[in-house]
């Protein structure tokens, strides 16, 4: 074994990683970041910056779609309210509704003009969904 190399083992710990070895050897050596350091701390920065986008973006992505057309007696129906957990949405002129929710299970209520509640079961997948509610 050279002295190089087992300069390197004793001054890195045993450590096996060569091109780490030998940026932190460059390192102390010199007493200043040499070019080489740079760009890999460069490299390691710029891989952090990339997955805190990537998994900001996930995060934000989670959200899915959830939609459909309400339809009563045989016909839309227009400005329903419809209860989704805490929120409150309403459906368009032509009986269509939109909600942003989290996947899972959920419980709809649906108040028709009479009133009444009718509660409907949604599931809501990764992916946008639609549910059409046919009530009586």
């Amino acid at each position: 074994m050279s002295f190089m190399s087992r300069f390197l083992l004793s001054y890195t710990g045993g450590s096996h990683i060569p091109i780490i070895d030998f940026l932190r050897v460059t390192y102390s050596l010199l007493g200043y970041k040499s070019a080489i350091l740079e760009a890999f701390n460069m490299k390691r920065f710029l891989l952090i910056i990339f997955l805190t986008s990537f998994l900001a973006a996930a995060n934000v992505a989670s959200a899915s779609e959830l939609f459909g057309t309400v339809w009563y007696k045989g016909q839309p129906l227009p400005n329903a309210e419809i209860t989704v957990q805490d929120k409150k949405i309403q459906t368009n002129a032509k009986g269509y509704y939109s909600v942003d929710l989290e996947p899972g299970a959920y419980k709809l209520g649906i108040k028709l003009p009479d009133g009444k509640i009718r509660e409907e079961k949604a599931d809501v997948f990764p992916q946008d969904t639609e549910k059409n509610l046919k009530l009586e």
